[in-house]
Formats: structure tokens, C-alpha cells, sequence
């Protein structure tokens, strides 16, 4: 199915109201193209309970952020695949919103789509 705009939205919100059926198997992890991948998207989609794994186009010039201090395997400092740049203070400010945001999504409040398009504007292409 091709949505023609950012599919992480929609695949999440479709995910959502089919597990909010208690009636069904739980879909606990969905994949998707890379059009309109963000990490809004893949934090939302692990905080409602499943994994969203999009195909990543040019996976070998991602990186890895991660917070700073923590260790990795070698081989990834060796390829330069990681950045030390997190900063666990500005996820700690966030957190609150975000796990209200998601509450808001799980109780029907909000639509995945909605709340996705808003606070995920810069896609991985």
C-alpha cells in the first residue's frame, strides 16, 4: 500500500487500534519502507508496545548517536558508526511530554498520524 505522504504515522496509528482490540493476536512489531521514517515515530511506536523497524537507505552513513560517557563495542568506535552526543539531561526534560503524549494516543485522544506529522518534521531519508 503506498500512502503517498509519511507512512510512520499511519503505520503506527494502524498498529495502535489493532492491538486496542483485546479480541486479536498483538502485533508486536511492524515493517515499513524508509519514506517518512523519524525517530518521533520509532520512540512512539516503542513506547505504545511494538518495534516500527523501517528499511534505512543508506544504512553504511548512519550513525549511532548515544549518550555521552557510555561505552560501545570497539568495532563501532573503529568504524566511526557511533556519536557521543546525547545528552541524557534533554531527554529527562522531555520525557514527561512524551510519555503524556503517547497516553494521549493509546486512549484515542490524539491520532498517531497527527501528533507523528507534527512533532516529526525532519524524515530520514
Amino acid at each position: 500500500m503506498v500512502l503517498n505522504e509519511r507512512q510512520a504515522g499511519a503505520a503506527v496509528e494502524g498498529v495502535e487500534q489493532h492491538n486496542r482490540s483485546e479480541d486479536r493476536i498483538r502485533v508486536s512489531l511492524l515493517a515499513v519502507d524508509t519514506h517518512g521514517m523519524t525517530s518521533v515515530a520509532l520512540a512512539i511506536a516503542k513506547l505504545l508496545g511494538f518495534d516500527l523497524c523501517p528499511r534505512l537507505k543508506d544504512l553504511r552513513e548512519r550513525k549511532l548517536f548515544i549518550p555521552r560517557g557510555w561505552s560501545v563495542p570497539e568495532s563501532l568506535e573503529m568504524e566511526r558508526a557511533t556519536v557521543h552526543r546525547v545528552s541524557l539531561k534533554s531527554i529527562e526534560c522531555g520525557w514527561d511530554d512524551l510519555v503524556r503524549l503517547v497516553a494521549s494516543i493509546r486512549a484515542g485522544r490524539v491520532s498517531a498520524v497527527h501528533a507523528i506529522h507534527r512533532l516529526g518534521s525532519a524524515a530520514i531519508v
